[in-house]
C-alpha cells in the first residue's frame, strides 16, 4: 500500500506510466506528472484524482530536450517534496516527428 507516498512520473502521458499511476492513485498516492503534452497531463491528473490520488500535479516539460536536470529536481523537491518513488517512462523515437505528423 502506497498511502501517502509521493511519486514523480516522468513521461506521464505514456500508457504504461498512466497504468502505473492509476494503481498508485487507488492506493492514495500523491503524484507529480511530467511530460510534454499539457492537455493529456491534465486529463490524466483528473483521472487520477477521481481514482483516489491525494494530489496529481502537472509539470509540462520536454524531457527529450534535456533541461537542467539538477535545477528541475531541485525545483520539484522544493515545490512538491522529495519523492518516495520515481517512474521513468519516457523515451524518444528516432523518427518521432515524422510519425506524429501522420
Amino acid at each position: 500500500m502506497s498511502t501517502g507516498r509521493r511519486i514523480w512520473v516522468l513521461g506521464a502521458t505514456s500508457a504504461i506510466a498512466h497504468a502505473y499511476a492509476r494503481r498508485r492513485a487507488e492506493e492514495g498516492a500523491s503524484l507529480v506528472l511530467l511530460g510534454r503534452n499539457e492537455v493529456h497531463l491534465r486529463a490524466n491528473a483528473a483521472d487520477l484524482i477521481a481514482r483516489g490520488a491525494r494530489v496529481a500535479s502537472v509539470r509540462c516539460v520536454d524531457l527529450a530536450r534535456p533541461p537542467d536536470y539538477d535545477a528541475l529536481v531541485s525545483d520539484l523537491a522544493s515545490s512538491e517534496g522529495p519523492p518516495d518513488e520515481v517512474l521513468i517512462a519516457y523515451g524518444t523515437l528516432e523518427r518521432e516527428a515524422a510519425r506524429s505528423a501522420i
